[in-house]
């Protein structure tokens, strides 16, 4: 009594000179829940605890955490686990007694020494000696053999030394406390009863819609220090997996929208393998029963209550994404080093994509002294993950690139580490842009073929000229074919109410080829190809024509049997060969088909531009001699008025033919100058767009699928020329105005004449006045009176020279110069 009296006297003392330094009572709380899983005993300390001066609340979370981050602890029972983890708690928060106040000393808690018979006043609960019995029964007796026994009789100075100085006795030794209160009254002592749990090895996997799902059904949950240095071990459960989700959606979500079905299930196996390890079922090996019955082992329970230990992901899993992922895992490697893989990885000694059954841990078993430590190895096969789907997935393309209709497909032009193909209609220019080739393809043929038919109907219709001008019937005709085709392509996608594509591609990915099968495309394809190397065909007649009469004074010539083998074989051999190699189709970058997209360029060469490009040259230089001649002879001749003006009344003869040479020379220059421009700059062409296709893929997000457009700009830096592009169409789809502007100018000027009531023929309308047809008639008398001039009745062009009069002539001259119109 003597001695109660006397510690409460100086207790008192102690507390009125020192009330600031005793401490506080305060709740474990978080501020946050990413805050919440770094505090190990959050969830089971759910009442107000001692705080000691001096000491805060992170020092006595590491107190907590040091004691259960035992790696080892993971496969006990989650029921073993969360007594252990209150065993633990209880002792480090110390519960505060009901309505404490530090500055009476009548709400302190007098029953913890009262063990060795003392009334001494503590500010906090002992924790009750249930907490630490059922520890030890949930944990089948194993915590000994882990180095985690609770021994529940020993004896702790709750007053940390306190008690000792105030009864004069520093070095007080005398028995202490019991560390867990034996009070059957949990208003005495802690008897943690905080409703908590603790995930086990092994949980289902929560998130239906998560980022792995389809890849896992169940996941193995480690120690919450194994997934973040931040989280506290025994966390409740799904916490960890909570965590897990979270950085793996992170990553999955990260990954560009454009990749292949393949690669993105082979990249969501790699992450969700790699990040929710596969659980499976472990079992104490069978030679180990007999020691441990020697040591206080609930065998029994040990032996019929599985525990979890981690399958790690397949090497197959592992170079199945390197292999299918390549293209995608070059493309972010250097930006993403994560990503790429190490499938020969090594973590602690265990093989992060096993090709075997490996060991995954050997746990040291501490038996009594001297007896060595007893170690237990486990060990997993690998998890192939072979039931893994990818449902619902599709990737998103940027403009101008789409996911194959047909993914098998090996015309496919799929962009590396990609599910996207470059699309049909090429991405080289914009869709504005195409929409301009388009109308001009629609506009320029509707224009023109007027004018090619009124050429066709006046020609045909009149005898003198169907003599004289059949090359000029062949020339209008086959440009007719190619603008009446044009137009009909047209009208069918109209009427139709189709798109582009409809005709001119197979699928989104893929453009028409005549291998395809019968199609409108097809027939374009020959078409376009046989009347462009026709017409220049012809034009190299017409120059044949006129050269061997007018320049070689050729007497004899048969001439028209001569020229039509040689304007019909010459497109039929070689759209013969082009068809039959397959090269005939769309090649995704015009408005109309004629060659296929997988034509190489020796084919472009040998059986389109060479043969074109030399028969121009030689019609062109057949034409300039034919020129020079009639030139000659015209300037040689005599008449009225000055030298001048009979050469200007003379050189009028051949204005349309040369207005004709110099339309037709514009042409293919322009043509031709596009042809070599693309072949000197091929190499540079490829190298900008293959730039500009790797900065969309770059940075196209399917949030803002046209924002690459801010980077990259909207088609590659160097490329051709759109106004070059725009022009080419025009002088394609248009070249029937050069073949009706050249040989219908007299006849739409003869209807203009015959609509205001003049009632002429035609030859009559456009006859010269008679000063000038007596200029003719004396340039012909005596042009064709020497010996290198066609004597009279020679035929030119079909047609007796005494029955052509001097618009005939200008005429024939016409005949000669337009063909080349159509080479592209």
């Amino acid at each position: 009594m003597l001695v109660t009296i006397r510690t409460l006297f100086v207790f008192c003392c102690s507390i009125s000179a020192y009330s600031q330094s005793i401490g506080q009572c305060t709740n474990l709380t978080a501020s946050s829940a990413q805050v919440g899983l770094g505090i190990t005993c959050l969830g089971v300390v759910d009442y107000s605890y001692f705080l000691p001066t001096g000491v805060n609340a992170s020092t006595l979370n590491e107190a907590a955490n040091t004691s259960l981050s035992d790696g080892r602890l993971s496969i006990l029972p989650p029921k073993c686990q969360l007594s252990l983890k209150k065993a633990v708690c209880s002792q480090v928060y110390l519960k505060c007694p009901p309505k404490f106040d530090q500055l009476n000393p009548i709400t302190y808690n007098y029953n913890i020494f009262s063990d060795i018979l003392v009334t001494f006043p503590i500010p906090f609960q002992r924790p009750c000696l249930n907490i630490c019995e059922n520890a030890n029964k949930d944990c089948l007796g194993l915590l000994g053999l882990f180095g985690k026994s609770l021994n529940c009789l020993e004896t702790k100075d709750y007053s940390n030394g306190l008690f000792g100085k105030l009864t004069g006795n520093a070095s007080y030794s005398a028995p202490f406390p019991h560390t867990f209160d034996r009070s059957p009254s949990s208003t005495v002592c802690n008897a943690m009863p905080a409703v908590s749990e603790v995930a086990g090895g092994i949980e289902p996997y929560i998130f239906p819609e998560g980022a792995c799902a389809g890849i896992v059904t169940t996941v193995f949950v480690p120690p919450g220090p194994k997934v973040s240095s931040s989280i506290a071990p025994m966390q409740p459960r799904f916490a960890v997996q909570n965590v897990i989700e979270s950085q793996i959606s992170a990553a999955i979500n990260a990954l560009p929208p454009f990749l292949s079905p393949a690669c993105h299930l082979s990249i969501r196996k790699f992450i969700c393998g790699s990040g929710f390890l596969s659980p499976q079922p472990q079992l104490f090996p069978e030679k180990f029963k007999l020691p441990l019955q020697s040591f206080e082992v609930n065998v029994t329970a040990l032996y019929s209550t599985p525990f979890y230990l981690p399958s790690y992901p397949s090497i197959r899993v592992c170079q199945d994404y390197s292999n299918t992922c390549a293209g995608f895992i070059a493309l972010v490697g250097k930006d993403v080093p994560e990503l790429v893989p190490n499938c020969s990885k090594v973590v602690d000694g265990v093989m992060q994509y096993p090709n075997k059954t490996q060991t995954i841990v050997s746990f040291p078993l501490i038996l009594p002294p001297p007896l060595p430590p007893l170690v237990v190895p486990f060990t997993t096969t690998p998890n192939e993950m072979a039931s893994s789907r990818d449902e619902g997935y599709k990737p998103v393309c940027p403009e101008g690139f789409v996911v194959p209709d047909d993914p098998s497909s090996e015309r496919n032009n799929m962009i590396p580490g990609s599910g996207c193909a470059i699309a049909c209609r090429k991405p080289v220019h914009t869709k504005e842009e195409y929409a301009k080739y388009d109308y001009t393809a629609v506009v320029a043929p509707s224009v023109s073929l007027p004018l090619v038919l009124a050429v066709i109907l006046i020609w045909a219709t009149d005898k003198n000229k169907r003599k004289t001008g059949y090359l000029v019937l062949c020339f209008a005709t086959t440009s007719a074919v190619a603008t009446v085709w044009l137009i009909v392509m047209a009208i069918a996608k109209d009427a139709q109410g189709v798109g582009f594509d409809h005709y001119f591609c197979l699928n989104n990915a893929n453009a028409r080829r005549l291998t395809d099968g019968v199609s409108m495309c097809g027939v374009q394809g020959i078409i376009m190809l046989f009347t462009s190397i026709a017409c220049s065909s012809t034009w190299l007649m017409l120059a044949v024509d006129l050269f061997v009469r007018l320049v070689l004074n050729w007497k004899q010539y048969n001439h028209f049997y001569y020229h039509m083998a040689f304007i019909l074989g010459v497109p039929l051999i070689l759209v013969a060969v082009a068809a039959g190699r397959g090269y005939i189709g769309y090649d995704g970058n015009n408005s109309w088909c004629m060659w296929a997209d997988h034509t190489p360029l020796s084919t472009y060469d040998n059986n389109f531009y060479f043969p074109i490009l030399g028969i121009n040259c030689l019609g062109f230089l057949l034409m300039a001699c034919v020129i020079a001649k009639i030139s000659e002879s015209a300037m040689t001749s005599n008449g009225k008025g000055t030298c001048f003006s009979r050469l200007l009344t003379k050189l009028s003869i051949l204005k349309t033919s040369i207005l004709f040479v110099l339309f037709f020379l514009t042409f293919w220059v322009s043509i031709f100058g596009l042809i070599f421009f693309v072949r000197q700059n091929i190499a540079e062409l490829e190298i900008s767009q293959i730039d500009w296709i790797g900065c969309v893929f770059g940075n196209f997000e399917s949030s803002d699928p046209q924002g690459f457009r801010a980077v990259c700009g909207s088609h590659a830096k160097f490329r051709i020329d759109p106004d070059y592009i725009a022009w080419s169409v025009l002088a394609v789809a248009g070249q029937s105005i050069l073949v009706g502007g050249v040989f219908a100018n007299t006849v739409i000027l003869a209807l203009w004449k015959a609509v205001k009531g003049v009632k002429v023929h035609l030859e009559e309308s456009i006859a010269p006045t008679g000063a000038l047809k007596g200029m003719a008639m004396g340039y012909k008398s005596k042009a064709y009176a020497s010996s290198s001039q066609i004597p009279t009745g020679t035929p030119v062009g079909g047609v007796n020279e005494s029955e052509m009069g001097e618009e005939d002539g200008a005429l024939s001259s016409k005949m000669l110069l337009n063909d080349n119109s159509q080479k592209l």
